[in-house]
């Protein structure tokens, strides 16, 4: 894994740190920049969000969540209002279809997915917030309201989360709606473990159920599903 992240790492090679990473190496002789109607050749240097998000998750599920963070905010930056199918690494031009649902539903799903790290799970019965706040967005509030939960009932989350630096943050979590008998996990990349403070909508502190202990690089805790949690990472 290291040998490989030495090559993705490196802006000559994958275009890291710039836009996002290129479909191919760029040091390849067969590495090229199309341009206009697919024709096939978007598939040998040009930026997708088809690549771009299985790197993140593995990323992710390698415990490499700060580099997951830069990722995907470098992912919904380069696709932000910029549907297309594909877009070239040097100029950020979007080329092919303008208008293409692929990208589209990439860029929404990174937000909600690798951002906030939203997600739930109906075979287990949980929902967990992972988030991947990049170093642009620390110490800055982000949002996502009325977001549906694909649970058995209409249930909608809102979620707050300010991130200070590593292992610091504030989440606030709201649920609308028939709550399940479920479980919320809330969680934060840190290699450290830290004190996590949580209390309810009356401001009163609740003790948490289970330490996850399972996700690698990551603290997080286990709670019964609530209308609300506010929880405070130290």
């Amino acid at each position: 894994m290291e040998k490989l992240l030495q090559v993705l790492l490196d802006p000559p090679v994958f275009n890291w740190g710039s836009r996002t990473v290129t479909t191919i190496a760029r040091s390849e002789p067969g590495y090229v920049e199309a341009t206009g109607t697919y024709d096939g050749r978007g598939w040998f240097g040009d930026i997708w969000t088809l690549r771009n998000l299985p790197i993140i998750n593995g990323l992710e599920d390698a415990g490499k969540h700060d580099l997951a963070a830069e990722l995907t905010w470098s992912t919904i930056k380069t696709f932000n209002a910029n549907y297309c199918e594909f877009i070239v690494p040097s100029t950020g031009s979007g080329e092919g279809v303008q208008r293409y649902g692929w990208s589209a539903s990439q860029y929404i799903q990174a937000i909600i997915e690798n951002l906030f790290g939203i997600d739930y799970d109906f075979r287990f019965k949980r929902l967990r917030i992972l988030p991947h706040i990049p170093d642009e967005l620390m110490q800055k509030e982000i949002e996502i309201s009325n977001l549906i939960i694909p649970s058995k009932n209409d249930l909608r989350l809102d979620l707050k989360i300010v991130q200070m630096k590593e292992g610091k943050a504030s989440i606030t979590i709201k649920l609308k709606g028939e709550l399940p008998q479920e479980c919320l996990e809330i969680c934060l990349p840190t290699e450290q473990v830290k004190r996590v403070t949580i209390k309810d909508n009356t401001g009163r502190k609740t003790v948490p159920v289970t330490q996850i202990t399972e996700l690698k690089g990551v603290t997080g805790i286990r709670i019964n599903m609530t209308d609300y949690a506010e929880l405070l990472f130290e």
